[in-house]
């Protein structure tokens, strides 16, 4: 069986050591220590590291030899069910008022009002006191007054108006911050996609302005100003005011990603041309968790980081950048994951000197950033006129993307044969100025922006 097939054994590979604790402790409510199924999640903690190497079969020949296949296939549906239940609570646990809010019901379920009444109070005035911005506290306190109002709870007697009040007023409040966070997402697809949504954009401006605003709609309406008009007023105000956001919140990651692509609109569009502004919304996602899980971020996405950095800033403003957040990165190679992002911002700043020599001790930890490390350096020695060098180079990167690119679907290995099909053509070109290069001809294109500036100045 493909590892990479097995549920559980996907899911296990994303935890780290703490919630292997929390898991292994909620599992003995299901089984006993020393039975089959503590037995087996015992041993796949001692195989965390080297999940996505094993499957079904290596497990059931070195542990579990006396059981049948079928045997050891319902042991591990039955706890994959039991990790899907553990992974549900710990989701709830970890949201701000979902534990308490569903305490509230049980407790007005049970006939304990009293300990509804307490709870539904203190929780409410705990929202009520929090000063950052977050849509889920408006989606709470309807809930409170949902839960209190719908239940055989007495306080209706005396409370009732005042509740039903509530209710309505949250209801509401949140439809309007829910209808205009969806509103954003239509422009969004609307602009990029071409697709036409006026329907939907209509509806939801036409209902909207019938609730009065809040600070958090206000916010919503700035957004939209940014995404449809590239106003740079509303993106400097987004810009101060996003601190007065819920970092944990969901909206906050939201605000952040219309920042981000906001930002690089007026870029484009030359509204905008301060690189230390571009640098500071970075500096403020990383350091508010938007990019980082406890902590810290994939080498991917630090790269990813390095690409956008790179192409608005110089060379020396991104190298302070990259040994100001490479502790964040989380890796076991952390001198290769510099190695790459250094070589990214001599790519990008067209600087090939040193380019292949920065990557030609690198570790990569797939086969995809290898492939990405190797597409680099073929730009390098071409650029540098190694030519000898170049030809073996590419041979061997076409070998290596077909060999993988036979079980992976998408683009990513297509667009890198195109890179080298053109990087062939930009290097025959040197000595043959008939041969045309068209790009159009060349879709998807890995570094396309690098393949037109040389292809346009040839």
């Amino acid at each position: 069986m493909n590892p990479k097939k097995n549920k559980l054994l996907t899911v296990l590979a994303t935890l780290d050591v703490q919630e292997w604790k929390s898991l292994k402790k909620y599992l003995l409510r299901h089984a006993g220590k020393g039975s089959d199924n503590m037995t087996l999640i015992d041993y796949l903690y001692t195989k965390k590291d080297k999940l996505s190497e094993l499957g079904l079969q290596d497990i059931h020949t070195s542990k579990f030899s006396m059981m049948s296949s079928k045997a050891v296939m319902n042991m591990f549906s039955r706890v994959f069910l039991w990790v899907e239940e553990w992974i549900s609570i710990e989701e709830m646990l970890q949201d701000s008022y979902d534990a308490e809010l569903y305490l509230i019901k049980a407790y007005n379920k049970k006939g304990l009002f009293k300990l509804a009444d307490q709870l539904s109070q203190k929780l409410q005035n705990r929202i009520l006191k929090d000063k950052l911005l977050d849509s889920k506290k408006t989606e709470a306190l309807k809930t409170i007054a949902h839960y209190q109002y719908y239940s055989t709870n007495p306080i209706k007697s005396t409370n009732g108006v005042e509740i039903l009040q509530q209710l309505t007023k949250y209801h509401l409040l949140s439809f309007k911050e829910k209808s205009l966070t969806y509103l954003l997402e239509l422009h969004n697809v609307n602009k990029k996609r071409e697709q036409p949504l006026k329907n939907e954009i209509e509806t939801i401006r036409k209902l909207t302005p019938i609730v009065a605003d809040t600070e958090l709609t206000d916010m919503l309406y700035l957004n939209e100003e940014l995404i449809l008009n590239n106003n740079y007023d509303a993106f400097k105000s987004l810009h101060k005011r996003i601190k007065v956001v819920n970092p944990a919140s969901e909206i906050h990651a939201l605000f952040y990603s219309y920042l981000r692509y906001g930002y690089r609109n007026l870029w484009g569009k030359n509204i905008a041309n301060d690189k230390e502004e571009y640098i500071e919304l970075i500096n403020y996602g990383i350091n508010s968790g938007i990019y980082t899980t406890a902590g810290k971020m994939p080498a991917l996405l630090f790269h990813n980081l390095i690409m956008n950095v790179s192409l608005i800033t110089d060379h020396s403003s991104t190298n302070t950048f990259i040994d100001k957040w490479i502790v964040k990165v989380k890796t076991k190679d952390i001198d290769s994951v510099k190695s790459i992002a250094q070589a990214l911002n001599n790519l990008y700043n067209e600087e090939y000197y040193n380019l292949y020599q920065l990557l030609s001790n690198v570790s990569y930890e797939d086969t995809k950033q290898k492939t990405r490390g190797l597409c680099m350096q073929a730009i390098a020695l071409y650029m540098n006129q190694e030519d000898d060098l170049l030809h073996d180079h590419l041979s061997n990167l076409k070998r290596l993307i077909k060999r993988n690119m036979k079980n992976t679907k998408g683009s990513y290995y297509p667009s890198q044969l195109n890179l080298i099909t053109v990087i062939e053509l930009l290097s025959k070109k040197r000595y043959d100025s008939n041969i045309v290069i068209n790009l159009s001809e060349y879709s998807p294109l890995f570094f396309r922006s690098w393949c037109k500036k040389y292809v346009d100045e040839k």
